[in-house]
């Protein structure tokens, strides 16, 4: 088997990414009251995306630089 298909084995499908999601937000939203509206999430969405397509360096919330 080779490297790439491994690695294929590993990667988790959309409806087990969808579920992991959705476990961690009940989590957060269970441990500090974590509940973004739909607006707050489409924005923290379109963060992660620009940081995926772009490579930008992501920002703590300090402000200090935080390398990938």
């Amino acid at each position: 088997m080779t490297r790439l298909a491994r690695l294929a084995e590993t990667m988790p499908t959309p409806a087990e990414r969808a579920g992991r999601a959705e476990w961690a937000q009940a989590a957060l939203r269970a441990w500090n009251g974590y509940a973004p509206t739909a607006a707050g999430q489409s924005e923290l969405d379109d963060e992660l995306d620009a940081r995926w397509i772009g490579g930008r360096p992501a920002r703590c919330p300090a402000g200090a630089l935080v390398t990938a």
